[in-house]
């Protein structure tokens, strides 16, 4: 499944080599024998990372947990979110012990490295991998479209999977999206009630009871629209629609019942007159961001920014606009810009505890995985595959130890015709490990799988 819109260039992706010298100098010793004491001149090092309990369903975080490491070489304390960070730590390997309020203990190791920062999570009461691992994900296995819930255990055929019944909508599908406050939600756009033209989708909730799906319609216009995404507490959503018919999408957020709509990123600055277009909105977990894939579209772009970028906007910051004012006349909402190449990066996801941005960059043909620092912009990309196939549409388990996302690569040896399939995987550093394709499209006829979503557990 090909986002519309999305160009193919050629080209080269430039990179910025990164190098940090470390410093050792001596000074005199006090200890009466001129010891030349080393000490470091450079930058020391920092560990931050969340301690979760995953005996809760979904998983909790830790807070008010004892954070020190072995060298001793800091000390902190848990905070919102089970977040923790050790600043000006000295260069080496570490052992970071966690003690919660009832006195379990767990321990993770960490390398630190001069004037970065160095990723130490802890997990308390660990599942095994494959224990409630469910995906929800798209399918035209029906007449049109249909909504499917398969177990990530591996090794299945279409006949196997679960069906969501909806009655109430049907036609085509895109766009899935589940809340992350409930296990029983899904968010979809459908162009069942746009029969005359198709190409206008709405976007609906469906709340399950089993495989049974109840209907609530969340818009109701002829404004085309791209994609939308839950809020963290579940009672708000975001959409990328074309209000003013202009074929470029602007992102509005509104009640999950479609009242009070207002605007988050419109489609033209009101400073400098250039013209964007935004699409496939992410809204983070705690509720504060939205990172969304966006390009110039204006006659002055120029053709290193033509292309779809990843950017990310504070919620807090957008200005409350009723839905009749003028575009034009809206103040610059501040965006920070994620990824810069001439590539087309979309299917934006937050992942890691609003840490880093998933998406997926068209490069020399196919779509490949990466992920960015979801900071202040500039930080280096990860790649994740580099294949002359497509991998997209990246999404995190609650968990955060498996990844899911739609390949026609052949990662497992059951892809040898290279169909559009669901795979998952273990991140392991910058590669994939465990890599299986969970479904298996027949020979005949051609099924067609996206937009995979994990339930919340």
């Amino acid at each position: 499944m090909r986002p519309a819109g999305a160009t193919r260039l050629a080209g080269i992706p430039l990179g910025l080599v990164a190098v940090a010298v470390l410093l050792i100098v001596s000074c005199s010793g006090t200890d009466g024998n001129n010891f030349q004491e080393p000490r470091f001149a450079g930058i020391n090092g920092t560990i931050e990372g969340f301690v979760t309990d995953q005996a809760p369903n979904p998983t909790a975080a830790v807070v008010g947990a004892n954070v020190y490491t072995v060298p001793v070489g800091a000390i902190g304390k848990t905070g919102a979110g089970g977040y923790y960070r050790l600043e000006n730590v000295a260069a080496g390997s570490y052992d970071v012990h966690v003690v919660r309020e009832s006195g379990q203990t767990n321990t993770v190791k960490v390398q630190v490295f001069a004037g970065r920062v160095s990723r130490g999570d802890v997990v308390f009461n660990a599942q095994p991998l494959n224990v409630s691992r469910e995906l929800f994900f798209l399918t035209d296995a029906g007449a049109e479209g249909q909504i499917a819930l398969i177990h990530a255990q591996g090794g299945y055929t279409p006949a196997e999977f679960n069906i969501i019944t909806t009655p109430g909508i049907g036609g085509s599908f895109r766009s899935l999206k589940a809340n992350k406050a409930s296990s029983d939600e899904l968010l979809v756009l459908s162009n069942f009630e746009h029969q005359a033209n198709p190409t206008v989708f709405d976007v609906y909730i469906l709340r399950l009871s089993g495989y049974l799906a109840t209907v609530l319609r969340v818009t109701n216009s002829n404004a085309p629209k791209d994609s939308a995404d839950f809020s963290a507490d579940g009672t708000q959503v975001v959409v990328s629609q074309d209000t003013d018919l202009n074929d470029r999408f602007e992102l509005w957020i509104m009640n999950r019942d479609g009242t009070n709509p207002r605007l988050l990123a419109g489609d033209i600055d009101p400073r400098s007159g250039q013209e964007f277009d935004h699409r496939g909105p992410s809204w983070s977990s705690d509720g504060s961001t939205v990172a969304f894939s966006s390009r110039r579209v204006d006659a002055g772009a120029t053709f290193d920014t033509r292309d779809f970028d990843i950017f990310h906007a504070l919620v807090s910051a957008a200005p409350v606009i009723p839905l009749s004012t003028p575009l034009v006349v809206l103040p610059r909402l501040p965006l920070v810009h994620v990824t810069r190449d001439i590539y087309d990066d979309l299917f934006a996801n937050w992942m890691d505890r609003d840490t880093t941005i998933f998406y997926s960059k068209l490069a020399n043909g196919n779509w490949q995985i990466y992920s960015a620092p979801g900071d202040d912009g500039g930080s280096p990309e990860t790649q994740y595959t580099n294949s002359p196939y497509d991998n997209f549409g990246v999404v995190q388990s609650n968990d955060r130890r498996l990844l899911a996302w739609v390949s026609t690569d052949d990662w497992d040896g059951t892809n040898p015709d290279h169909s559009t399939e669901i795979t998952v995987g273990v991140p392991v550093g910058s590669k994939f490990a465990e890599v299986r394709h969970i479904t298996r499209t027949p020979p005949s006829p051609i099924r067609t799988y996206g937009y995979p979503v994990w339930r919340l557990r």
